[in-house]
């Protein structure tokens, strides 16, 4: 699965690139500003990171792809995504996490 991770955070960054190249997935780092091109099946944004103008333009970039959103326990959910990452998180709850996404209904209609 080719993934783009947006975030600015070194530990989640380093985490989930180990995480997911195990797997044998491929991971793209992008930023608010860099979002690089390619083709991806999904992308997990940090909440840290998130605003409504990067997700749509996400969306119009990537329309087939999952998107998840890495949250904080006592964040609030956000409306857009098809599944959602809580932090901290170890390596074994990402890993399942990238086990099932390709399975889900996706949920990434423009708001």
């Amino acid at each position: 699965m080719k993934i783009l991770l947006i975030t600015s955070n070194a530990t989640i960054e380093k985490l989930f690139v180990l995480s997911a190249e195990k797997k044998g997935d491929e991971v793209s780092i992008g930023t608010v500003e860099n979002i690089p091109e390619g083709d991806f099946d999904a992308v997990f944004i940090d909440k840290d990171q998130y605003n409504n103008e990067l997700l749509d333009n996400l969306k119009t970039l990537f329309p087939n792809a999952k998107y998840v959103l890495i949250v904080s326990k006592n964040d609030e959910k956000i409306v857009g995504f098809d599944e959602y990452l809580t932090k901290p998180f170890l390596p074994t709850d990402l890993m399942e996490l990238l086990d099932k996404l390709p399975n889900l209904s996706t949920n990434n209609k423009a708001d």
